[in-house]
Formats: structure tokens, sequence, C-alpha cells
């Protein structure tokens, strides 16, 4: 059974509950216990040492409206590189390096026709894609060379959920062809010139049947669609980048890009 003076209670006049009569109440002081340790401690009455600068704290100044002093508040000035104070030879940037990046290419689709609209030079390495595994994809050859290979992810119809309350003729997913489509390729800075780009040809190309593995472009640097006719084949090409025809912005991304 419950004992009736352990009952808790909301009255202000209530006793206090105590269920040990031997442990140590709050208000006592604790006892310090002294470890064995030969770890270093913090001694019992630290005392500031004086003799090593930036070791303590200033103490503050008294409160008053004149403004502070200029050797109290020295300007802050920006921190030197670690590599600039140890004498140590600043980053190279990846052309300096051998690796000179690789470029970035906009292509307007429309109408089964390619154009350039774009061209921005990016730093990096550039990974050689020859696990094809999209719908679309892209091959960039210069000549009889292919220098490039890569995916073209969503390229196709749109599709879309039919509109709440629609006809019943209307059951299913909505497709509608774009009239016109933006693709993304990339190709090792290396690869491309000024004087190389009339032989320049960028495809795009369609998986019928994927996923294709390409081999390495050393081995086999002809065209894709001629080597493996089964698995892919070309929807369209840009044969050739002539600079003539292109617009005035879009010529000076090239050669800023090709410098």
């Amino acid at each position: 059974m419950t004992d009736p003076a352990n009952h808790m209670s909301d009255r202000p006049d209530a006793p206090t509950v105590v269920t040990n009569p031997k442990a140590k109440t709050m208000a006592e002081q604790p006892r310090t216990v002294r470890t064995r340790s030969k770890r270093p401690r913090m001694a019992d009455t630290p005392t500031p040492r004086r003799d090593v600068p930036g070791e303590h704290m200033e103490p503050f100044r008294a409160a008053t409206s004149d403004p502070p002093l200029r050797d109290e508040y020295p300007p802050m000035r920006p921190a030197e590189h670690a590599g600039a104070a140890s004498g140590a030879a600043p980053a190279r940037s990846s052309r300096q390096d051998g690796n000179d990046g690789y470029l970035r290419l906009r292509l307007h689709l429309e109408n089964n026709t390619l154009t350039l609209v774009g061209m921005k030079a990016v730093e990096g390495p550039l990974v050689e894609h020859r696990h094809l595994a999209t719908e679309h994809a892209y091959e960039i050859s210069v000549g009889q060379q292919r220098v490039a290979t890569g995916p073209v992810p969503d390229l196709g119809p749109n599709r879309a959920f039919p509109p709440e309350g629609s006809p019943p003729g209307q059951p299913g997913h909505a497709f509608t062809t774009p009239s016109y489509q933006e693709v993304v390729v990339r190709v090792p800075r290396r690869s491309l010139s000024l004087a190389n780009l009339p032989r320049t040809s960028v495809s795009l190309l369609r998986i019928k049947e994927g996923p294709v593995t390409l081999p390495p472009m050393a081995a086999a640097p002809g065209a894709t669609a001629e080597a493996q006719p089964r698995a892919v084949r070309e929807v369209t090409r840009l044969a050739g980048i002539n600079l003539d025809d292109l617009p005035d912005d879009v010529r000076a991304e090239v050669l800023d890009a090709l410098r």
C-alpha cells in the first residue's frame, strides 16, 4: 500500500516528500574529489600571464562618451595567404596544368535541323561518356576523328496528364511535340580550334537498341552510327561550323571560347 505520508498534494502547505532521509540535500556543499591523473589541470586560482601577448583579454575601459583611441581599436588588415607568406608558387589554372578544360556548345533543334546558338569555355576535366543509356545521344567529330560523345536527356515529346474533367476521349497521358528544343553538348577544349571549325560536325543520334557501350575513341575513332547501325541511327547533323554564317553575338562567344 502507498504510504499516506508520501502522498503528493497540490496544497501550498503540503509537507515535503522525502524518500531517502540519509541522502544529501542540494543545499550542502559538494565534496571535491581529486584524481591521480598525471594530465595537467587548471589551477584552483588561475592567474593571467601578462608576459605573453595575446594570451589574455584586455580589460574594458570605463564607459565614456569620448570616441575610442586608435591604439585601442587598430584598423583591420587582410591576412596574407599561406602560400604567399611561405613563398610557395600560386595556384595554376587548368590550362597551365595541361588540362585545357572543355567547351559547352548550345544547339537549337528545329525541324530536324541543328544550329549553333552559343559556346562557352569551362575549366575542369571532361569525362568521356562511353556508356549511352538514354534514348538520344550526341557525337562530335573533326573530320573522320570522333572527339566526344555523350547523352542527351529529356529530348522528345513532352508528356502530361490530361486536365481534370476532360472528355472521355482523352485517357492516359497527353503528348505534345515542341516546335523547337535546345541540345547541350560538350567537347574537350584541345579538340576544337578556329582552323578546324569548318571540319567539325555534331551528330544527334537515336539509340534504337540500348544501352550502347562505345569503344575508346583512340581504338575506334569512326562514326558510331556506321560502326553500330543496328543499335544507333543518326537523326540529324550539323556539318561544319562557319563563323561567317553565325550571328554577331554567337560569333563573339565562339571567338572568346577559342582564343
